[in-house]
C-alpha cells in the first residue's frame, strides 16, 4: 500500500502460488491489469526489454511489452494468466507471445530502496520470504466508482477478506533496519 504518493494498494501474489483460483479472486477485485514485477536479469533471460526506452516520467514503472502463453485462448481468462505466468516463471520465451494481455515489469534493482513502488515493493516482498522473485500484482478497484479502492473501503475489503495491509515505508524502513541489500 502506498499511503503518501498514490494512496492505492494493489493485491500482491507470489507469482509461483499464482493459480486460476487466486487469479480469478484477484481479477473480481481489481482493475484487471495484471502485471508480473520480475528482476532485470529474468527480463533479459525472456527478451523482455522496456516498452518505452527513455519514459519522459522518470518514477514510472518498467512496463515491458505485455505477454500471453502460446496456448492461451483469449489472455485474459484466470487460466490464461495462470498459464503466462507460469510461463514467465518457469518456462522461456519460446511458449510466450507478444504482444498480449499480461504486463511484466521489469523492477529496480535494489527494490523500494532504489524507486518507491507497488512494482518493487512486491518483489521484495516476494525476496524476503525466499520465494522465486516474482509477483502478481493488481490495483484494487472500487468497482462501483470506477476508482482506486480507498479509506474505509480498502480498510473493510482487507478485514473481510483476512488479508494484511502492508505499507512501502514499512518494507523501505525493515529492509534499512536490517541492511538488506539486492544486488542485481
Amino acid at each position: 500500500y502506498d499511503g503518501e504518493r498514490e494512496k492505492e494498494a494493489d493485491l500482491t501474489i507470489a507469482a509461483q502460488f499464482a493459480n486460476e483460483r487466486n487469479l480469478a479472486f484477484l481479477l473480481k477485485y481489481t482493475c484487471g491489469q495484471v502485471c508480473v514485477p520480475i528482476k532485470n536479469s529474468r527480463a533479459k533471460e525472456l527478451g523482455l526489454g522496456l516498452m518505452e526506452k527513455n519514459p519522459s516520467n522518470k518514477k514510472a514503472c518498467g512496463f515491458t511489452v505485455s505477454v500471453d502463453a502460446k496456448e492461451a485462448k483469449t489472455g485474459i481468462s484466470a487460466k490464461d494468466k495462470s498459464i503466462v505466468i507460469n510461463h514467465l516463471i518457469n518456462g522461456g520465451i519460446k511458449k510466450i507471445v507478444k504482444p498480449g494481455h499480461t504486463f511484466p515489469l521489469i523492477a529496480k534493482n535494489d527494490g523500494v530502496l532504489e524507486r518507491e513502488g507497488h512494482t518493487e515493493a512486491s518483489l521484495d516482498l516476494i525476496r524476503l520470504a525466499k520465494l522465486y522473485p516474482a509477483a502478481v500484482i493488481c490495483e484494487l478497484m472500487d468497482k462501483e466508482r470506477g476508482t482506486a479502492l480507498r479509506g474505509k473501503k480498502l480498510n473493510n475489503f482487507i478485514q473481510n477478506h483476512k488479508l494484511t495491509l502492508i505499507k512501502i515505508k514499512d518494507i523501505i524502513n525493515y529492509r534499512i533496519k536490517n541492511d538488506i541489500r539486492w544486488t542485481k
